[in-house]
């Protein structure tokens, strides 16, 4: 998995997801190898979870999902921030987690 958010500042969740969410995805649904695609439009932030079908090679699909949201930075607005592409290690999270009180 991995995910992809950018950020418009002072933008509704209907803004965001018409001048950033949408356009993310129409480039990124080029990449290879995607399960599914679920987004998030929210006040200022577009999320954008992306699952791959297992076996996939992980590191260069997340390499090709950034260059195909860097393709997209054309067609967002100007001052929408800078797409963070990010893969989602479940490696590195705990097993466990405990809350005492």
């Amino acid at each position: 998995m991995a995910y992809i958010i950018t950020t418009l500042p002072g933008a509704s969740p209907e803004s965001v997801e018409d001048l950033v969410t949408k356009k993310i995805e129409k480039q990124i649904s080029k990449v290879k190898g995607i399960d599914t695609i679920t987004s998030t439009s929210m006040n200022s932030s577009s999320m954008i979870l992306v699952q791959f079908v297992s076996g996939i090679n992980t590191t260069d699909a997340v390499r090709e999902l950034k260059d195909k949201a860097d393709l997209a930075k054309p067609d967002l607005p100007e001052d929408a921030n800078e797409s963070v592409v990010k893969e989602v290690a479940f490696d590195e999270m705990p097993i466990w987690t405990f809350a005492i009180s």
